[in-house]
């Protein structure tokens, strides 16, 4: 599921302080991003056609993960910007970059444990 930037700020609030009134979230985007009432409301609605939230009796709590959503937008970005190349990502990204014994043996558990030939 795609979600936009403002949309993941919304969710960051919604998922550090949930389940949370929609007051609250009103309160959140009016000091964030300026918005009327109104504004937040249409696009709470929004999240909640996108399967995302729910809101009963004007209590907001997520559908998804903050997890779930991550793993799909690092799928996404792969996908978009490197033609679904895991090594291209990980060349660009290490790019310069020396990695710690720490951060080595992290990502070669990672790769292990996702290999497919064991």
């Amino acid at each position: 599921m795609k979600i936009t930037y403002t949309e993941k700020k919304v969710m960051d609030f919604i998922w550090e302080k949930e389940p949370v009134k929609s007051k609250d979230i009103v309160e959140y985007c009016k000091n964030s991003f300026d918005w009327k009432n109104t504004t937040t409301f249409t696009f709470l609605k929004r999240l909640e056609n996108k399967g995302i939230v729910v809101n009963n009796n004007s209590i907001v709590s997520s559908l998804i993960s903050k997890d779930n959503i991550e793993q799909e937008a690092s799928k996404e970005f792969v996908q978009d910007v490197f033609n679904q190349s895991l090594p291209s990502f990980l060349a660009a990204f290490l790019n310069g970059k020396h990695l710690s014994d720490k951060e080595y043996k992290e990502i070669k558990k990672l790769i292990d444990e996702h290999r497919m030939e064991k």
